[in-house]
């Protein structure tokens, strides 16, 4: 999410808008910060724990600091946190006159995931203050309005944290090269992957996998050392450092999202934006992130899926089209300045003429 703070806040400052930012001091992204980018020991993960607790304290004041000294017209939380719920109960206290806005990522989470009662329970807490509610595709537009049913507008905005590059084709010497890459979820197909994998070693001996990010606690036992023992496949099970992630997507010839839900996805933005195209199959929520010719398997076919994959792999005159057409649909669709373009038509909507100045928050 640090991508989406700080590509946002440029962006939205190039607006005219006064932009201070707070963010970790574990910065995960090659960016520099400013007298404007505000930075706070934060715990590991968003969920509540002792580490976390020991940390609210200090952080929070640090950041109600800052907020006083700036009197911002608007907060925006770009990610959930269970620290955003307790600044938003210390402002009231101090009846801070502030318009809140908040994007949810993943509005009701994942089926299987375990997480996802205590996201559907968060947002249900917080929603209940907000000015405004921000998501990135029409699958979280409806089940925000279904599901969680918040007492203020939802917006949806383009989806835009990755900066595009030149666009580059498929070197020869990678042309049957593909990728996974990103968080090892359950709701991202991993179940699926050694079916898949064996299946196109079969048909094509000569295609290697990189299978690359870091796996999540709730994966079944031995789903890993399965995944590794397939004969075609690189593991490399582990986070993946920013600078390292164009290097992969742009050695590899197609990217492989058999995910089994979805409401966004970043790693559909890198593969596009390095002129790669993926690989989906035919489930809710895809469709609006990709071009009109792009592959395309009936859900859950684990043998189609890995028959599209020999295909394609097999084709550069496919691959040249298919990853050109990504490339363009992207930059059309998916840049920071055009998420930026509509949090400020947010910012507007929620000020009613009140001023320019926002506050982000990850």
């Amino acid at each position: 999410m640090q991508k989406y703070l700080y590509f946002a806040s440029e962006e939205l400052a190039d607006r005219g808008f006064e932009v201070t930012t707070v963010g970790s001091t574990k910065l995960q992204i090659p960016y520099v910060p400013g007298e404007n980018n505000l930075v706070v020991p934060t715990s590991a993960t968003p969920r509540p724990s002792i580490q976390s607790a020991r940390l609210a304290r200090k952080s929070l004041d640090t950041v109600i600091g800052r907020i006083h000294a700036t009197k911002p017209d608007v907060i925006h939380f770009v990610n959930k946190h269970v620290w955003n719920y307790l600044l938003m109960q210390r402002l009231r206290l101090r009846r801070l006159n502030v318009k809140w806005v908040h994007t949810f990522h993943d509005p009701i989470g994942h089926e299987g995931d375990s997480i996802q009662r205590g996201v559907i329970a968060y947002h249900k807490a917080v929603q209940r203050s907000l000015d405004a509610v921000v998501v990135h595709s029409t699958v979280a537009h409806t089940q925000v309005l279904e599901v969680l049913r918040p007492p203020c507008p939802v917006i949806m905005a383009p989806l835009g944290v990755t900066r595009w590059k030149e666009y580059q084709a498929v070197d020869s010497s990678e042309s049957k090269n593909v990728l996974v890459f990103g968080r090892l979820n359950r709701y991202k197909g991993c179940e699926m992957y050694p079916e898949i994998f064996d299946e196109v070693h079969r048909l094509d001996p000569s295609i290697r996998i990189t299978v690359a990010g870091q796996p999540s606690n709730d994966l079944p036992s031995g789903l890993l050392e399965r995944i590794a023992h397939c004969p075609n496949v690189r593991l490399e099970g582990r986070f993946i450092e920013e600078h390292a992630v164009d290097r992969f997507f742009r050695k590899a010839a197609l990217v492989l999202t058999p995910y089994t839900s979805m409401t966004q996805s970043g790693v559909l933005l890198d593969a596009f934006s390095n002129s790669r195209t993926v690989l989906a199959f035919q489930i809710g929520g895809m469709k609006e992130f990709l071009p009109a010719d792009a592959p395309t398997v009936s859900c859950f076919d684990t043998r189609e899926y890995a028959r599209s994959i020999v295909e394609f792999v097999n084709d550069p005159i496919a691959q040249a089209r298919a990853g050109r057409n990504a490339w363009e649909f992207g930059r059309a669709r998916f840049t920071p300045a055009s998420m930026a373009a509509e949090l400020a038509r947010t910012y507007d909507r929620v000020l009613a003429g009140t001023g320019q100045t926002a506050v982000g928050n990850a």
